[in-house]
């Protein structure tokens, strides 16, 4: 163990502080200031060492690589430290270089104003797959990825960092993605400034999985919160994208390239866009999937307000609400150049400023089953009042007398009634949708349901056993039934509906259950065949789904039979 010493201005090649190589040592409590390397100012891990680095203070080292730590096939645990004022003065990783097949844990570290002069000012992953999680990333700066840069086929989890007030001379200020995959889910993204991509930045076939993160306040001249590029094909869902500002496109994403992102489940409100695209921009031959989002109160000053479509590229747009957008041309959708292409299905689109929809040379715009403020031509359109009402944590539910609201709106039941249903609400009380589908934006559920049966055939007179977990996805305490409904293979329910409860749980913001074993019995006289259907619930019993998972099985005769 290394403990409670200072270690001031060393000097050798590699970890001017401590060097780990096949070694495993405990380094907690320690002071590492203004040493200097040529990889790894303060510490140099190599050759499968897996030391662990905790609540020490490593500040205003110097190095090649790795200015504050520097990990060659080693899976150290780096935790509770503080990582600051560190420098790359040559290359990459400001704070830390992880490089060659490492895997380390980097975990509840403060890593705050590192610089790289190339790429990683806070951490800077290359083929390796460390977890980053619960940190503190912020005001680091570097050529691109100013709090992260991951490349040649990195794969890390990015979980539950505050990534805030980074810079990029190039893109991704906040994280920036080539060639690589990680995961990005729960962070809060904010205040970041770069030229393109400002909070995240993917491009050279990147896909990684965008989820759950708040990105308010990031700034850029193209994608101030998300750019995709050069076939990168990210999916970006259940984010909170607010309050961006791109200074020329795409204020809230931007996908360019041939890239073609899939982007579902996220609420795209109130960016802001010099020129075009002040939700969403694309050009240059990408491709957009949108399905399920709430495009706001976004403005593109010049064409676009909600999104905009170039240079032969393409949005499929799917129960979608856009409202209160705001340009000079086209509110909610412009679509212009050759090959250019908008298919807008199941949607909303009202109350856009001067106008919703707008076509300019070369685009064209396909809209069915759609309500749109004045009307457009195609199948099951309408033009009326969609009737929002505020629910939980939105302004855009649709008015439904039997969520309580004294009227129906009109988008209610009216979209395209082939087409698949959602797994969402528009409703205030969170009861799914049922066919036929409604129009506009479906809310997830307040809660995440998921039931895994052991077997999808049981006996006559069995349990049939099964998994249950439930996650309360919001940030406040929620209190509800949860029971348990069998469904025949008629679909008809099952006469003695409830097999399983009705208790009251009250689950924490953010909390909830994994693994939880129950098992319902089969009847002796119970028909056999299938499929038959269990599914878990939960809502207010007799009133209410905000939430189910199902599975379906069959049932076989007793082995005696």
């Amino acid at each position: 163990m290394l403990h409670g010493f200072q270690i001031i201005n060393g000097w050798v090649p590699e970890g001017g502080a401590v060097r780990c190589d096949q070694a495993s040592p405990t380094i907690v409590g320690n002071t590492f200031t203004g040493n200097t390397a040529t990889r790894g100012g303060a510490v140099y891990c190599c050759n499968e060492a897996s030391p662990v680095i905790n609540g020490n203070m490593i500040v205003a080292n110097g190095a090649g690589w790795g200015g504050g730590v520097y990990c060659d096939d080693g899976s150290p645990t780096i935790r509770n430290n503080t990582i600051t004022w560190n420098i790359a003065h040559l290359n990459h990783g400001g704070g830390i270089y992880s490089c060659n097949h490492s895997s380390p844990l980097i975990q509840q570290n403060a890593i705050t104003a590192n610089t790289a002069s190339g790429d990683g000012g806070g951490v800077h992953c290359s083929e390796s797959s460390p977890t980053i999680e619960g940190n503190t990333i912020s005001d680091n700066s570097a050529g691109n990825g100013g709090g992260i840069y991951c490349t040649m086929q990195s794969s890390a989890p990015i979980m539950a960092n505050a990534i805030t007030s980074n810079w990029a001379d190039s893109s991704g200020a906040g994280i920036c993605c080539i060639s690589s995959s990680p995961t990005i889910e729960r962070n809060s993204i904010v205040g970041n400034n770069g030229y393109r991509g400002a909070g995240i930045d993917c491009h050279d076939h990147s896909s990684p999985l965008i989820h759950g993160n708040t990105m308010t306040g990031n700034a850029a001249s193209w994608g101030a919160a998300i750019e995709c590029r050069e076939y990168s094909s990210p999916t970006v869902s259940h984010n909170a994208i607010a309050e961006n500002v791109a200074y020329n496109c795409g204020g809230g994403i931007m996908c360019r390239s041939y890239a073609s992102p899939t982007v579902i489940w996220n609420t795209i409100i109130e960016n802001h866009a010099g020129d075009r695209g002040g939700g969403m921009y694309c050009e240059l031959s990408s491709s957009v999937i949108l399905d399920d989002n709430t495009v706001a109160l976004n403005v593109g000053a010049y064409r676009g307000g909600g999104i905009c479509c170039y240079s032969g590229s393409s949005a499929l747009v799917r129960y979608t609400t856009l409202t209160g957008n705001a340009a000079e041309e086209g509110g909610a959708i412009y679509c212009a150049g050759s090959g250019s292409s908008v298919t807008l299905a199941n949607s909303i689109v009202w109350a856009d400023s001067p106008s919703e929809i707008e076509v300019g040379y070369g685009g064209s715009v396909a809209v069915t089953y759609s309500d749109v403020q004045g009307g457009w031509p195609g199948e099951g359109n309408i033009d009326a009042d969609p009737l929002f009402v505020v629910g939980f944590g939105s302004d855009y539910f649709l008015s439904q007398i039997a969520a309580g609201q004294s009227q129906q709106s009109p988008c209610v039941d009216t979209g395209d009634p082939t087409s698949a249903l959602p797994q969402g609400t528009t409703r205030t009380d969170h009861r799914w949708d049922f066919w036929p589908v409604d129009m506009g934006y479906h809310y997830p559920s307040v809660l995440s349901i998921r039931a895994i049966p052991d077997t999808h055939q049981v006996h006559r007179g069995e349990e049939l056993w099964f998994t249950v977990d439930m996650v309360n996805v919001t940030d406040s305490t929620l209190t509800f039934d949860a029971w348990a409904d069998a469904y025949l293979p008629t679909s008809n329910p099952y006469a003695a509906n409830p097999v399983l409860g009705v208790v009251e749980l009250s689950l924490g913001g953010g909390c909830g259950f994994n693994g939880v074993r129950r098992s319902v019995r089969i009847p002796v006289q119970a028909p056999y065949g299938g499929p038959y259907a269990l599914c878990v619930r939960a809502g207010v019993h007799a009133d209410s789904v905000s939430a189910e998972a199902c599975f379906v099985f069959d049932i076989l005769p007793p082995s005696r039979e």
